[in-house]
């Protein structure tokens, strides 16, 4: 019964896709397809896959943590990420969108909106609030990604920034129109903070959100707006929740370094549709990147692997958090290293040297080769902390979808980040705050809704 419900909700959603937030629908959906019968049927929806699995790794893609060699590129086709590898100032990222107004943020609407059919008693209590917070967790989730792709970041304009279309129900007949980018933030954080209330504080599998998992997202938002008193404050409740770290002298580099649900995995989500040009036998990992590794950061030989043949001497990922699946998959996952990175990075700029190293140091000796003494990380000041904890980001985040808003939110604090491509005898830049560290729009949508593009000028 609730297989076959799913699947007319699938049929539904194809719907949604060719249809895409016109303003009316010639003939609405027969009832009986949208109207779950029970909470049961509700948690059913929820339990969709596509809620954790389905999320997007076009960050990574265009961010400098790796590169391929221009061979690579030149076999590769558009299916592959070829176009997004050197920030094609034309080309829109059609399945990206389509994935999350389809699946991830339509799912959760239809269960929101469903939930007003359900009395709340005190026996449902638990089961409905719960329902309603993992909807609000996934959507929220979803929004966030979004508006790293086709938003600017963050700033003193982001009341007069375009923002995303904020679809907060499911009824497609519903006009889509772009919210400021102040109204995107605060949306994503009016969801979490709710969810928060109604979450529990542990669940069964690391795929279902908890008020754990919801401190890790808020911290994570918060970087993101440069907001680092919140970021700090979050990151730090869901250490006191969750702060179990992997010591890396415990993990057999061979063949799968990590299991899918680690012990430091807090919220688990998995970029299913990993763009290809960031894997193996295409993506190498960049040169300086690999090298500013210590050959006793046990990190060198678990997330890097050396190509075989003629391209010995370059490196592949196969340090994926969900190695169990794919050892060069992209992960969104919430982790407890992201959130002692988060601490302490706030730690730093608020001022709190030693708080912020004692953050990172907990990290590093984890990552350290026992094999010989750890050599703790120290620091002449706060900012020189600052610069250390940035490097060690970088190093630890690989693959995780984080580079790039990290990325932005440097530009905008004056760090003049330049990225760069050489493909096919021509060298590519992207400077900071170009038009295009934002994505296009698809021109299905655009045309279909009127909404603005993003300028490119």
């Amino acid at each position: 019964m609730k297989i076959m419900f799913l699947i007319r909700l699938c049929l539904i959603s194809l719907a949604f896709i060719a249809l895409s937030c016109q303003d009316f629908l010639d003939e609405k959906p027969a009832k009986h397809l949208t109207v779950p019968n029970s909470l049961d049927d509700l948690q059913a929806i929820l339990n969709n896959r596509n809620l954790y699995f389905w999320n997007s790794s076009m960050p990574e893609a265009f961010a400098d943590n790796y590169y391929v060699e221009e061979s690579v590129w030149l076999a590769a086709s558009e299916a592959h990420g070829k176009f997004y590898y050197h920030w094609d100032s034309k080309v829109p990222s059609d399945q990206t969108w389509n994935y999350f107004y389809t699946w991830i943020i339509y799912y959760p609407n239809v269960v929101l909106d469903q939930l007003n059919n359900f009395k709340e008693t005190s026996e449902n209590r638990q089961q409905y609030n719960t329902i309603k917070g993992e909807a609000l967790f996934y959507r929220a989730f979803a929004f966030w990604q979004l508006a790293q792709l086709y938003c600017k970041p963050y700033s003193e304009t982001a009341k007069t920034d375009l923002g995303i279309p904020l679809r907060t129900t499911a009824a497609i007949e519903t006009p889509s129109v772009r919210a400021t980018v102040q109204q995107t933030y605060d949306q994503i954080i009016g969801d979490l903070l709710l969810a928060l209330d109604l979450l529990p504080e542990e669940s069964v599998v690391p795929t279902k959100p908890n008020k754990t998992g919801v401190y890790g997202l808020l911290s994570r938002c918060y970087l993101s707006m440069r907001d680092y008193v919140n970021a700090g404050k979050y990151a730090d409740l869901c250490l006191k929740a969750h702060s179990d770290l992997i010591d890396f002298n415990t993990v057999k580099t061979d063949p799968l370094p990590f299991k899918r649900f680690n012990k430091e995995t807090i919220y688990y989500a998995y970029c299913g549709n990993t763009v290809s040009i960031l894997g193996n036998p295409r993506g190498r990992i960049d040169t300086l990147l690999y090298q500013s590794y210590d050959e006793k950061d046990l990190r060198k030989k678990l997330f890097f692997t050396e190509m075989t043949g003629e391209n010995v001497g370059s490196f592949r990922f196969t340090g994926s958090y969900d190695g169990e699946h794919n050892i060069a998959g992209v992960v969104h996952s919430i982790t407890t290293a992201e959130m002692y990175l988060n601490r302490a990075e706030c730690f730093a700029r608020d001022g709190k040297k030693d708080l912020a190293l004692a953050d990172l140091n907990t990290l590093m000796k984890n990552r350290w080769d026992n094999s010989v003494p750890y050599p703790s990380i120290t620091a002449t000041s706060a900012e020189d902390a600052l610069e250390k904890i940035l490097v060690e980001r970088r190093k630890e985040l690989v693959y995780r979808s984080l580079r790039w808003t990290d990325l932005r939110r440097f530009n905008l604090e004056g760090r003049n980040i330049t990225l760069v491509r050489n493909v096919n005898n021509q060298q590519y830049l992207l400077p900071p705050n170009d038009p295009r560290w934002v994505m296009l729009i698809s021109d299905e949508v655009i045309n279909r809704t009127g909404m603005p593009q993003n300028p490119r000028n």
